[in-house]
């Protein structure tokens, strides 16, 4: 039998359904207070995971250059060998390594497919430079491929069976292209390839064949000594992901060995409006039916709207779209001149008049 005594201590125990709904609208509150600071750090994480990799490519690419008379692995350089090489690598096993490049483009196989013991056929390191290279921040999946290759079917096959993540890191092409095609064709009759099966080559050199807001100057080469005169101000590695089409709101990559212009490892500048990476009017140049920013969004994709990128000299630094659009300079080589063609953006054409120089 219970007491009136009892029964009163149970009565204090008890909770009422006020008292019940309280709580819970007291917990709902402190989750919605911790979440945006939970979600904040996670963000945070990321970007510093992600200011690792550019480390390592910029440490990667020091060595590279080295190794290379101060040459930096890129499209004009450890690509050359790739053209004229490829169907070698593709029939021969023994003659790919993990520097081998995927593509001409590919500058990330040569600085750092030996120190992260990269798989060697090509097909599975892209993926593991797609996926397991990735930065943390890049969470969106290729739904498409683009280009074509012999070894295009085991492409397919990972691509169904893992899935291919966003591209995460460029290089700026300003920094491996010859400013001009005469340039690159004087450098390509300069230039002698040694290989096993062809002897000697002029391999095809390139150089900017389209028109751009600023232009390197001709004497420029893919030299560390010849990019800048202060190395901590030039962009060696950057976030950015290519290829968005705001048409089909389809993200794909470019399978193929020798992609035109930039593939998946170049980028144009950010001072281009209409940039595939960077352009806030590329949705319009691509005829798009409205207002579409995804490319910017998969590119500045760390916190206040910003990319992380490593520089020549080691350091890595937090550019915001803001200072991305209205400072060319970490993009081009210094003594590029502002042409005032092309597409740049509202900044630089407030900011620059015709023959300006970069420092």
């Amino acid at each position: 039998m219970i007491t009136s005594d009892q029964t009163g201590r149970q009565r204090e125990r008890a909770f009422t359904l006020i008292e019940l709904l309280v709580v819970i609208a007291i917990i709902a509150l402190l989750i919605g207070i911790l979440l945006p600071s939970l979600g904040s750090a996670r963000n945070i994480a990321r970007s510093v995971v992600c200011q690792t990799r550019h480390k390592s490519m910029a440490t990667g690419q020091s060595v590279y250059m080295l190794d290379n008379e101060d040459y930096y692995a890129g499209r004009n350089t450890s690509g050359l060998f790739f053209r004229i090489d490829y169907l070698l690598w593709i029939t021969d096993p023994e003659e790919n390594t993990p520097t081998t490049p995927t593509t001409w483009m590919d500058w990330i196989s040569p600085v750092l497919g030996t120190e992260m013991s990269m798989p060697i056929p090509r097909p599975e390191r892209t993926m593991f430079i797609f996926n397991s290279f990735a930065d943390p921040a890049s969470i969106v999946y290729n739904n498409a491929r683009f280009g074509n290759a012999s070894d295009r079917d085991r492409f397919e096959e990972l691509i169904f069976g893992i899935g291919v993540r966003q591209i995460s890191y460029l290089s700026p092409a300003s920094f491996h292209y010859y400013p001009t095609t005469d340039a690159a064709n004087r450098a390509s009759r300069r230039t002698t390839v040694r290989t096993k099966r062809f002897g000697n080559r002029h391999p095809e050199v390139a150089g900017f064949d389209f028109t751009t807001e600023f232009q390197a100057p001709d004497r420029f080469i893919p030299r560390v000594d010849i990019v800048a005169r202060d190395t901590t101000s030039k962009v060696i590695s950057h976030c950015g992901t290519r290829f968005y089409d705001p048409r089909t709101r389809e993200l794909d990559f470019d399978i193929s060995p020798t992609p035109t212009y930039f593939g998946s490892f170049h980028s144009s500048s950010p001072s281009y409006n209409a940039s595939t990476e960077f352009g806030r009017e590329f949705w319009q140049r691509r005829g798009a039916p409205g207002p579409d920013l995804t490319n910017v969004d998969l590119t500045f994709r760390h916190p206040s709207e910003a990319l992380n990128a490593g520089m020549f000299d080691g350091s890595v630094r937090v550019i915001k779209s803001s200072e991305a659009w209205s400072d060319p300079a970490p993009w081009w080589p210094s003594g590029s001149v502002y042409t005032g063609r092309g597409e740049p953006t509202p900044e630089i054409q407030a900011k620059f008049s015709v023959g300006d120089e970069l420092p």
